[in-house]
């Protein structure tokens, strides 16, 4: 199952995807991680500052996490959207599970957002926390609007929706 995380700056999305890399590499799944900041990932996730060369080595590779930080910009709407909607359409059938980390849900083309059966929102405004909830048919993300820094909700398509806080 996909995954969508989202929230402002500084509300905990990178460190929760980090936080989810490092359970993957202890599990023995293998993580590609596309970050453009350069920031540094758990030792043992392979970074590619091309979203192209990581998805060379995903098409050809079995049963990965992939984590696209910044995902609006390289899987955000438009022509490079329709070219990379693999991540989201294609890379079940190699066993993937793709991780978008962006600021907002619109900045996500709404075919890719939607293949996303789990979400992990920190803090949004109330047109973001709406979308989201209308996309995930669960009036309960609008509670995302108050969260302070390091609160999430986890959601699940046709699920529970639950809230936590980041251990740093």
């Amino acid at each position: 199952m996909h995954c969508l995380i989202v929230g402002t700056t500084r509300s905990g999305k990178t460190t929760l995807a980090k936080q989810l890399c490092k359970r993957y590499i202890a599990q023995g799944i293998n993580c590609l991680v596309n970050d453009p900041h350069g920031t540094v990932w758990p030792s043992g996730a392979r970074m590619y500052a091309d979203i192209n060369k990581l998805l060379a080595v995903a098409q050809k590779s079995q049963r990965c996490a992939l984590f696209i930080e910044e995902a609006g910009q390289s899987v955000g709407r438009g022509r490079t959207a329709r070219e990379l909607q693999w991540l989201t359409t294609g890379s079940a059938k190699y066993g993937h599970r793709t991780h978008l980390i962006a600021q907002t849900a619109q900045q996500i083309d709404p075919t890719v957002r939607t293949q996303c059966g789990q979400l992990f929102t920190f803090k949004q405004s109330r047109r973001n926390a709406e979308l989201l909830a209308d996309d995930f048919a669960e009036p309960r993300i609008i509670e995302a609007m108050d969260l302070p820094q390091y609160h999430f909700l986890s959601v699940i398509s046709c699920g529970d929706v639950k809230r936590y806080k980041l251990t740093l």
